[in-house]
């Protein structure tokens, strides 16, 4: 059984707001309810913007698959901050 409807990475907008961002995480509720944190781009200013959670029917997937990158293998992970510092 699949419980996401979409992957992480993947550019994405909410229906409702226009908000637009990366899938940088999925929450599964015990109530049956999916959603997503939407993660926008940084500012101009290289400065860090809110995530937000939205309902799994309000998504719009605007890429054709998800952002990729390489992985340091002496680091073993961290915030998302270094994925999202570049300009996708």
């Amino acid at each position: 059984m699949k419980l996401f409807k979409y992957e992480n990475g993947y550019k994405a907008k909410d229906m409702v707001t226009g908000l637009k961002g990366v899938i940088t995480a999925r929450v599964d509720y015990l109530t049956g309810c999916n959603q997503y944190a939407l993660t926008p781009d940084v500012g101009k200013d290289n400065s860090m913007k809110e995530s937000y959670f939205i309902d799994e029917s309000r998504i719009e997937i605007l890429s054709k698959k998800p952002i990729s990158f390489k992985k340091n293998k002496k680091d073993p992970g961290g915030p998302v901050r270094k994925v999202l510092s570049k300009k996708l």
